[in-house]
């Protein structure tokens, strides 16, 4: 059931996308990371998706062009 301001969507086909949090990269360190997430359902009903991700806050990582 997704539910937008106070009203809920019953039954409704489609893909819903939540906006669960706001990950702040400047706590991790430069790098590639995969995120997972799992949804679930009352019927038991579950699936996980995964999405692979690089974090780089320091400047000139990675190289915009290769040195010679």
């Amino acid at each position: 059931m997704a539910t937008f301001k106070l009203h809920r969507y019953w039954r409704q086909p489609g893909l819903f996308l939540f906006k669960l949090w706001v990950i702040d990269t400047r706590r991790l360190a430069d790098g590639i990371y995969v995120i997972s997430v799992t949804a679930r359902d009352i019927a038991g009903n579950a699936t996980t998706e995964r999405q692979v991700f690089t974090v780089f806050n320091r400047r000139g990582w990675p190289r915009a062009t290769p040195q010679s």
